[in-house]
């Protein structure tokens, strides 16, 4: 299999981590230079018309695209250790707050990301004003996953899950590309839950 991807995606590093909590390695990655437009090219076209990244091709010529259907393809083929849940409730708590980081806090950052830097001007429309408003989102998304943190050891409770990955993910984009300082007084237990998941192997994936 090939892993498509993009070394600073977002979307792409949540499957590494997430392959890397599976200890899955027998996978040949593929960097793309989005900047460049590798993403654009005809040939990566006939792989996933949407030109995003990342996407899976299987060994049958096959492909996969989504970060979180690549990463549910590789939940069932490695079902240990679990990390989208077992029991009915467990997996619905976990979806449910999968969504909340992907709602409040992912799209948020991302656009804030995009339209403040103008990473890809001239491919797409930016504008200062949504980026700055999608900055208070995203401020607003974090204080609420604050808020949960303040309760709970990881986002969907005593265990880490894929819900985890995808604050990392959002995280790193927020610290590290837009620069957004998160001060200890209003985001102290979001930033001490960082610094645990720092700690484990698959962060440095």
């Amino acid at each position: 299999m090939k892993l498509y991807g993009a070394e600073r995606g977002v979307n792409p590093r949540r499957v590494r981590i997430f392959l890397a909590e599976k200890g899955v390695a027998d996978i040949e990655h593929v960097n793309l230079d989005l900047r460049a437009g590798d993403n654009l090219s005809d040939e990566f076209l006939q792989k996933n018309p949407w030109r995003t990244v990342p996407v899976l091709e299987l060994d049958d010529g096959s492909f996969i695209s989504e970060s979180v259907a690549i990463c549910r393809y590789f939940e069932a083929l490695y079902p240990e250790p679990n990390l989208f849940g077992t029991t009915p409730y467990e997996i619905a708590d976990i979806e449910t707050w999968s969504r909340r980081v992907e709602f409040d806090c992912q799209v948020p950052t991302s656009q804030c990301f995009r339209n403040v830097t103008r990473i890809f001007e001239g491919r797409e429309e930016c504008s200062e004003e949504w980026g700055e408003i999608s900055r208070r989102r995203m401020l607003e998304g974090l204080l609420r996953m604050e808020r949960r943190l303040e309760e709970s050891t990881f986002v969907t409770g005593e265990r880490f899950t894929v819900a985890d990955i995808m604050l990392t993910v959002v995280l790193d984009q927020a610290l590290n590309a837009i620069k957004q300082p998160l001060d200890e007084e209003h985001y102290g237990s979001l930033l001490s839950w960082y610094d645990e998941i720092k700690a484990r192997p698959s962060y440095r994936a």
